[in-house]
């Protein structure tokens, strides 16, 4: 793995990792979920290594090794941060291709690095052979909507960056309620205890979120799912959808089968694969060969278009 630094429009210099290879038949950019960051991408990038294929991404803003301090994890800036955060995504997949003229490139999100890409894909015109994405969030429904104006007045009692326990676990709570027994406090994530066992005990994946980041969040999540945004889509470029039957923030496949379904009625190629039992962190699951297969094997297809 080799490190770089990626430069933002706003001059912000984020932590970036590369696994290349030599001449490589594809590139996939990766773009990393809430709380966790590229660490956690290194044996998917190290088997797509294997099959000529190489990786990059990079640690978003508040996150990972792109802070000065652990103190500034969970805090990604103001109302605009996630226009900041596509525009970081455009920069990376710029990067990768003025790299690697000649190879194929694709874009892979996970969680919140899913709406990010949806958010960049509508917004700039990249180069792309395909996409994909995992841990898809279902739409924020009433729950968004009544959640919103509660962030806003702690944002207005507290400022952006207060840390509030009460907004994690109105977000977070009840996602562990059908997994029995326990093994951590965050079982939803995966089956993979190894895995399971070594985020829960990483002091930057466990950091309490600013409630402007929520209040942002929520916002993207809402802005993503707008038919008119789809509608921006390139046609040209087709999508790969997949995620676990068990993953309770796409409402255990509900809300990612919603997803396609708008796709499909706009028009775009897209294929779609729910994993029985799987949850929400599929590159990190108990079938992950299985998952990073198919993953390949959309790629494979793909080369060409």
């Amino acid at each position: 793995m080799e490190e770089f630094i990626l430069h933002t429009e706003d001059n912000q210099q984020l932590a970036g990792s590369k696994w290349l290879v030599k001449e490589p038949v594809a590139v996939v950019c990766l773009v990393h979920g809430m709380s966790e960051y590229m660490h956690y991408y290194e044996r998917f990038a190290l088997f797509l290594n294997q099959h000529q294929v190489s990786v990059y991404g990079f640690d978003h803003r508040g996150h990972g090794r792109s802070v000065s301090s652990d103190d500034e994890i969970g805090h990604i800036g103001d109302e605009d941060a996630f226009d900041r955060c596509a525009s970081d995504v455009s920069r990376l997949v710029a990067l990768a291709k003025n790299e690697n003229p000649q190879s194929p490139l694709f874009l892979l999100g996970h969680s919140m690095g899913s709406l990010i890409c949806r958010l960049a894909v509508s917004k700039y015109t990249l180069p792309l052979h395909g996409l994909l994405v995992t841990g898809i969030a279902a739409h924020p429904g009433v729950k968004g909507i009544i959640g919103l104006p509660f962030i806003r007045l702690m944002i207005w009692l507290r400022g952006k960056t207060y840390r509030s326990v009460l907004v994690e676990k109105l977000v977070f709570g009840i996602l562990n309620k059908k997994f029995k027994p326990l093994i951590t406090a965050k079982d939803w994530l995966s089956r993979e205890e190894r895995f399971l066992r070594e985020f829960t005990a990483d002091p930057k994946c466990n950091k309490v979120f600013t409630v402007g980041f929520y209040h942002s969040l929520g916002k993207l999540a809402f802005e993503v799912n707008k038919p008119t945004l789809i509608a921006t889509y390139d046609k040209h470029i087709p999508w790969f959808i997949f995620s676990g039957s068990e993953d309770a923030i796409g409402n255990f496949s509900k809300g990612v089968k919603a997803f396609f379904e708008k796709l499909t009625k706009a028009g775009i190629q897209v294929e779609m694969k729910i994993y029985e039992g799987g949850r929400h962190v599929m590159l990190n699951e108990t079938n992950k060969e299985e998952v990073y297969g198919d993953v390949l094997s959309f790629i494979r297809s793909n080369l060409k278009n």
